[in-house]
């Protein structure tokens, strides 16, 4: 879904001014993320995007000097390194950043929705507390019924 979002994207409006992407896969084998990494720089690459994913992100990570600036999709608890910028896609971090949001917005009150999934329940979870923390009221919680 990524792949399709980003390439959608990339090849919309301003073809004049689009820069040349050329797509790498790693397959399921995240030890060779190394080495398709460096085949990216040393084919000319000036920023690369990804890998996707938090094991892929740690091993790159563990594994490589990242020569140039590299986009990482998904976190890593690892430390900082030079050419790594970080964008977290959990739903915890959406749910952080959706609280922020809203809260720096002035908004006190929420009502939480949210299909009956683990994944989901954590990350409403995490949004109730974080939302309570910084003094905000939950009116309600309703989880939605997805199979209808």
């Amino acid at each position: 879904a990524f792949n399709d979002g980003f390439m959608h994207l990339h090849n919309g409006d301003h073809a004049s001014s689009r820069p040349v992407v050329s797509l790498y896969d790693f397959g399921d084998d995240i030890n060779t993320i190394g080495e398709v990494y460096q085949a990216a720089v040393e084919a000319g690459a000036d920023l690369v995007v990804g890998p996707l994913g938090r094991d892929a992100v740690a091993s790159l990570v563990t594994q490589s000097t990242l020569s140039v600036p590299t986009l990482l999709l998904g976190s890593s608890n690892t430390e900082r390194t030079p050419n790594a910028f970080f964008i977290d896609l959990s739903r915890r971090s959406e749910a952080l950043s959706l609280v922020t949001h809203a809260r720096a917005r002035g908004l006190e009150n929420a009502l939480v929705l949210y299909t009956l999934t683990k994944a989901n329940k954590a990350a409403a979870d995490t949004a109730v507390q974080a939302w309570q923390d910084q003094g905000g009221q939950i009116t309600d919680t309703v989880i939605v019924d997805s199979t209808r």
